[in-house]
């Protein structure tokens, strides 16, 4: 049985050439390569940076929005909660649901208040703003019908 010694083989490698006139050989650059070379780095660096920043612009929008997004489904909560206080039956408890109804109509108002956050996509900035005029419409019914009937509310 002939035993493997090495990864070529039974007998291994066997250099040919000899290593001295390895050590001849050297690798240099021409300076005028070397500044060539530097300056794709320095541009690709600023390339980087200038994605980078893309980047962050890119996610400051959609914070943004976001914000917006939540707010706007803020005054929608509560204004189904303001359906819900209205549609529940007075009988016993009228004077609960009036609280109720109350309590709704002030986060409401609060909420209308707040000037939402300015989305950076026209299409949400008009929703928002379609969201805060249907609740400040309920503000003002609600107020008129006040003013109208003092003691219902």
């Amino acid at each position: 049985m002939i035993g493997i010694t090495g990864p070529f083989g039974p007998g291994g490698v066997r250099e040919t050439a000899p290593r001295k006139a390895a050590a001849k050989l050297r690798f240099a650059v021409p300076s005028d390569a070397a500044a060539e070379v530097a300056a794709p780095a320095e541009s690709a660096a600023i390339g980087g940076l200038e994605a980078i920043l893309l980047l962050q612009e890119a996610s400051d929008e959609s914070v943004a929005d976001q914000k917006a997004r939540r707010h706007g489904r803020d005054i929608l909560a509560e204004l189904a909660a303001l359906q819900r206080a209205l549609l529940t039956t007075r009988g016993e408890t009228g004077a609960e649901t009036g609280a109720e109804t109350g309590a709704v109509l002030a986060r409401l108002a609060a909420l209308a208040e707040i000037s939402p956050a300015e989305a950076r996509d026209p299409e949400l900035r008009a929703v928002v703003a379609a969201v805060v005029l249907r609740a400040k419409v309920e503000l003002a019914r609600h107020a008129l019908g006040a003013r109208v009937h003092p003691g219902k509310r």
